[in-house]
């Protein structure tokens, strides 16, 4: 088997990229129209799917990856909660 080129994308890291593009460019709408209190539950509803969708393809992509034997996965420091002041 070639070894992976990193610059050519997988077909479903090219998805995942394509929906974090949709839910960024969505982002500062949504929060004006929050902010506003302008946004409707049923588009809150809508807004929270489209996230859902985002993290499911997300953790299917996560999942799907392979961490070369001898590497531990990186910590990912922005997802860890602030210690207590």
């Amino acid at each position: 088997m070639a070894p992976h080129d990193p610059h050519v994308l997988e077909p479903d890291t090219k998805a995942l990229l394509s929906a974090l593009a949709a839910i960024n460019g969505k982002v500062p709408d949504v929060a004006l129209a929050l902010l506003e209190g302008r946004m409707t539950p049923q588009r809150q509803r809508e807004f929270a799917d489209l996230l859902t969708e985002l993290a499911e393809l997300l953790r299917a992509h996560a999942g799907g990856l392979v961490i070369p034997a001898g590497t531990s996965e990186p910590a990912d420091e922005s997802a860890a909660p602030s210690p207590p002041p």
